[in-house]
């Protein structure tokens, strides 16, 4: 069995941690000014390297951010190559959510390169990962071993894989969104 990080309590500790972020900053910035719905030129802009920290940002904060999202739903926020409009959104950022961990190579570069001053959460800051202990969805027989356990890219679809642990995490969000 491979030994790794469990995608949703990594997922389910960030979203602790950007909710808190955005509540910290948004606070001070642009709910303070009354309105959920501040017009354009009020609201924060915010980026979000990655599909997932934008969809958390855009509940927490609704129509209070402008945000721009780097590495859309449809690409690999792993392999993302910046575009130069990447650049100049994080120039023109207020605040920036990055996921850290395994998916900072690309960004620290361009937040370099474009001479930001935007204030960066890291949204993997002080969350203590959990050993994850689990294959990746099927057995060592079925085909040749063309790609390494930590390679899952190799022609098959895996997302199926992911979904055995999801299973046991979503009584757990339900039971938390009813005390909401």
């Amino acid at each position: 069995m491979k030994k790794g990080i469990n995608p949703i309590a990594r997922a389910r500790s960030g979203a602790f941690v950007l909710f808190a972020a955005l509540l910290v900053f948004g606070s001070t910035q642009v709910f303070a000014r009354g309105s959920r719905e501040a017009p354009e030129r009020d609201r924060l802009h915010v980026v979000a390297t990655h599909s997932i920290i934008a969809d958390f940002v855009q509940n927490v904060a609704g129509d209070a951010v402008e945000l721009t999202v780097l590495a859309g739903a449809n690409q690999d926020p792993h392999v993302y190559e910046p575009a130069p409009r990447d650049s100049r959104a994080v120039l023109d950022a207020d605040i920036v959510f990055e996921n850290g961990l395994l998916l900072k190579g690309w960004f620290d570069p361009l937040y370099r390169q474009s001479g930001s001053s935007a204030r960066r959460v890291v949204v993997s800051d002080g969350v203590r990962l959990l050993d994850y202990r689990g294959d990746h969805g099927h057995g060592h027989d079925d085909h040749g071993h063309d790609h390494g356990h930590g390679d899952h890219d190799h022609g098959h679809d895996h997302d199926h894989a992911h979904g055995h642990a999801a299973v046991g995490e979503i009584g757990e969000f339900r039971i938390l969104d009813r005390g909401a």
